[in-house]
This record gives structure tokens, sequence and C-alpha cells, in this order.
């Protein structure tokens, strides 16, 4: 329970920080769902991917998608999204381009801290959940870790550039 608080008392001061310049919470965990995919949670169920009627959704990333006013799908699986990032970097990820929605597959939304850390409820900062896939965090080894991992820092770089560095200048 200690850690619990002090996990998330630390994540409410650093938003505190933010009253208007966006911010972004990135929720990393594993998986071991066997498609070797990392799997992008915005707070966006399932179903709702899987039968494109996500305009309705809580939503994660509400102040980016309200700022850019740009399609929704832009950030979920287009070419604006962390999924579109991860494949161009090679390594797969659901939902992306290529993956928009993930059919059958078992599938995370974003937990707890996206729910309470990100804007689904109003504020400026953002919140993301990435599932890493046991193939790259067990699997793969030691270098697979190491150059997944230098990987996700420059996909992580990007996305932040993309959608929320140049606000910061205005």
């Amino acid at each position: 329970i200690a850690a619990f608080n002090a996990y998330h008392n630390t994540i409410r001061k650093a938003k505190s920080t933010f009253c208007v310049q966006p911010g972004l919470v990135i929720d990393i965990h594993g998986q071991g769902h066997k498609k070797n995919s990392t799997e992008v949670g915005y707070l966006v169920k399932k179903a709702a991917l899987n039968s494109g009627k996500f305009a309705n959704s809580k939503l994660s990333i509400k102040s980016l998608v309200r700022r850019e006013n740009i399609k929704l799908e832009d950030f979920l699986f287009g070419q604006r999204s962390l999924g579109a990032f991860f494949e161009e970097a090679g390594f797969k990820a659901v939902p992306s381009p290529r993956q928009p929605s993930p059919g059958p597959d078992l599938y995370y939304r974003g937990g707890y801290t996206t729910q309470v850390h990100g804007s689904r409820d109003g504020g400026v900062v953002d919140a993301i959940q990435l599932e890493i896939p046991g193939e790259i965090r067990m699997d793969g080894g030691e270098g697979l870790m190491t150059q997944f991992s230098t990987t996700l820092a420059t996909i992580l770089q990007r996305y932040f550039s993309t959608n929320y560095e140049k606000l910061l200048y205005y």
C-alpha cells in the first residue's frame, strides 16, 4: 500500500506542474499473449477497436486529440499513433497501421494508471499503457532486450516530439 501510494502521489505531484503545457505518462508493463506484439493502450476497449466504433471512448489521450483536432484514427492506429512508430522501428504493435485492432487476440487497453493519470476526465497530461511482449522481455535474450530498450527510448522521443514538443514553444 505504501509503494502504491508513493507511486501515484509522485505522478500526481508531477502532473500538478502541468497547468497549460501538455504532458505524457507512459505506463510500461509486460504481457505473455504469444503474439510478439506490443499492445498500446489508450483506454479504447477491444470491442470498440474491432468494430471501428470508438468515437465515444473514454480516451487517455483526450487532451492530445482535442489540441490537435485531427481524426482520432490518426492517433489510435494512423501515422501519428505510437503503434506506427513501433512498426517503423521494426517492432510489431497493436493498434497500428498494420493492425488497427486486436481481432480475436487478447489485448490490454490500459489499466488504473492510464485511467487515473490520463486526460480522459480532463487535464493536459495524457497517459498510454505499453504491454511489452514476453518474446522480447524474456525469450529474446539480453541482446534483444538491449536493442528493444534503446529503440523504445527513440520511439518515445519521436512520438513526444511529433505530438507534444512543438506545443512547448508556443
